[in-house]
């Protein structure tokens, strides 16, 4: 048991850095606790983006015109994210670029978060499960 949650904790870490715990000469990893897990590890990290008081701050900087775009977003934002969340669901923000998404709390591309190919074509298939913590966050 203890073993397991060893191997658990050794394959997040491995999976973080892009490689998966079976390009290491360790003792196998129990498939159904490596699904639980994975699943569960993706909505914690979700749920664990907070902000930085530095960026609340930020607001404050805005001119006039800056700050009627960021209130008009912001509603936008708000509405729909508070329409998700009131259904206990979580709400994952997302960006096309990897500027934006560095600017974002929690900030990952699209392409990043839901694993999609750079390049697409007809053969072009989605790298999670429907099981994942990757999938939860997708509207069924």
């Amino acid at each position: 048991m203890v073993e397991q949650m060893v191997l658990q904790d050794i394959s997040i870490y491995v999976k973080d850095m892009g490689r998966e715990i079976t390009n290491y000469e360790l003792p196998a990893l129990a498939a159904s606790d490596e699904v639980s897990r994975d699943y569960y590890r993706e909505l914690t990290e979700e749920l664990n983006i907070g902000y930085e008081e530095e960026h609340l701050k930020m607001i404050e900087t805005l001119n006039v015109e800056q700050r009627a775009g960021f209130n008009l977003i912001m509603n936008h934002v708000d509405k729909k994210v508070g329409q998700v969340r009131s259904m206990n669901l979580i709400a994952i923000a997302t960006a096309t670029s990897g500027i934006t998404a560095s600017i974002m709390p929690g900030g990952r591309t699209a392409h990043s978060h839901f694993k999609i190919s750079i390049k697409l074509d007809n053969n072009t298939m989605y790298s999670f499960t429907k099981q994942s913590g990757t999938a939860a966050g997708l509207p069924w």
